[in-house]
């Protein structure tokens, strides 16, 4: 899941320079905290796999996406 974010997010980043997108900082902003969501999930499960709420993670995801 954090490559995709990695690449999807790089992606989108230079599409917006490129397009001189007004709002750019913002948006990266909102980028870089769903980064750290996810590498914080990484974290919690690396150090406790089995507290892991799989239904939590798709909510979360869900609202993301939505």
């Amino acid at each position: 899941l954090l490559l995709y974010v990695d690449e999807h997010f790089e992606r989108e980043e230079r599409f917006m320079i490129r397009a001189g997108y007004p709002d750019f900082e913002a948006h990266k902003q909102e980028h870089d905290s769903f980064r750290d969501a996810i590498m914080s999930l990484r974290d919690f499960h690396e150090q406790s796999p089995n507290d892991i709420d799989a239904q939590k993670i798709v909510t979360f995801l869900e609202n993301w996406l939505l």
